[in-house]
């Protein structure tokens, strides 16, 4: 499936992104979404975009599971 959007980022905003989500002290909402806009500027297409938030999305609810215990 061809991109529906295309993003393209400044170095500066990269790396912004970046330490957003290695520092991980932001909202989930806001470190999934700065990692949706790293896989866009980098040339994933929405599929896959799609399938890896999915996966990041299960391996954080499985992380949270394994704590329990």
């Amino acid at each position: 499936m061809p991109k529906k959007h295309i993003v393209k980022l400044t170095q500066e905003q990269h790396q912004q992104l970046v330490e957003i989500v290695k520092k991980g002290k932001a909202t989930a909402r806001m470190i999934r979404r700065a990692h949706t806009l790293l896989m866009a500027s980098s040339g994933e297409t929405d599929d896959g975009i799609k399938f890896l938030e999915s996966f990041i999305f299960i391996a954080m609810k499985c992380d949270d599971y394994c704590h329990h215990f």
